[in-house]
């Protein structure tokens, strides 16, 4: 383990070292190594990111409960991760990256939550939030290009809102970005 340890919010960074590789295919090892630990954790990996940030490299992990359609996990929904997984996910997988050497020269760990505003990336995000508000940002459509409403579910590559009492399909292959739409209830009717 690494003899630098920050912990901030939800999320906690570990300075590690060397290795041999580039670009996307960094990522894709990451991305390997990462999935296959998580899923036997009980997460998900939501989202890698790899680049320069300062005079440094950062290699940033998203992390999420593990989706159980079922329920059977006992791990309801807005369950999500705490400081502490994040900490022990960081721990981990540094010491598994370390060993693999995926990652050239010196770079920072960060895992941390995708946050209430999530970006929905993989097909079963759109099962898991269906009926969750959403915001879908597309290249224009129709003079267009920013669409919320609820989200119906991804079909047949069309991404299905529930807008003002109508379904709205628009090109899944157009969107630039789908993310929730934080509701909080402070209690009030």
């Amino acid at each position: 383990m690494s003899p630098f340890l920050e912990v901030g919010c939800l999320c906690a960074h570990f300075f590690l070292g060397r290795v041999k590789t580039e670009g996307r295919d960094i990522l894709t090892r990451v991305e390997g190594l990462a999935e296959g630990y998580l899923e036997a954790e009980g997460f998900d990996l939501v989202e890698v990111q790899y680049r320069r940030e300062g005079r440094g490299w950062m290699l940033r992990l998203f992390i999420d409960r593990a989706f159980d359609p079922d329920g059977d996990s006992g791990i309801g929904p807005g369950s999500g991760v705490t400081l502490d997984d994040c900490v022990m996910v960081s721990r981990e997988l540094g010491r598994l990256l370390e060993v693999d050497e995926i990652i050239p020269g010196a770079y920072t760990l960060e895992v941390s939550s995708p946050g209430l505003d999530r970006a929905l990336k993989k097909p079963a995000d759109f099962v898991r939030f269906a009926g969750r508000l959403v915001k879908v940002k597309t290249r224009d459509l129709d003079g267009r290009n920013s669409f919320k409403g609820r989200l119906v579910g991804l079909e047949n590559g069309l991404v299905r809102l529930e807008m003002d009492g109508q379904e709205l399909d628009l090109p899944y292959d157009r969107t630039v970005s789908v993310k929730l739409v934080p509701e909080l209830n402070w209690g009030r009717a």
